[in-house]
């Protein structure tokens, strides 16, 4: 017995949406390898929106998107803000901060100021 199954690997450079006969007893994934060469473990499948693994347990006549795995690592990003912090210029002007009140500081400065000035 065999099963109509649609493949999407558009993801992979592919430019369409290619429709297969496959065994019902067949692994999607050693098939995909078969006929494309794509590794099991560079992509995962997603039929109606849902993980599945590489069996056949999917509905008859349904998409099946094969979508790479995105390649990343372990951390890293820390260590980056880090060194763009140290190049950062720090500010001592707060002049354009706010008190508590909503005034700028640079205004109650201007007006500390011309009190004094008067």
């Amino acid at each position: 017995m065999s099963d109509i199954i649609m493949l999407n690997l558009t993801s992979f450079g592919f430019k369409n949406i290619s429709q297969y006969e496959v065994h019902n007893s067949t692994n999607i994934g050693d098939f995909i390898f078969d006929k494309f060469g794509i590794e099991q473990n560079t992509y995962y499948l997603l039929c109606n929106g849902k993980i599945v693994n590489g069996e056949l347990n999917i509905e008859v006549n349904s998409t099946i998107n094969v979508v790479p795995k995105l390649l990343g690592g372990k951390g890293g990003f820390g260590s980056m803000l880090r060194a763009i912090g140290a190049q950062i210029e720090k500010t001592t002007n707060r002049e354009a901060c706010r008190d508590l009140s909503g005034r700028r500081l640079r205004d109650i400065n201007e007006e500390q100021r011309l009190k004094n000035w008067i």
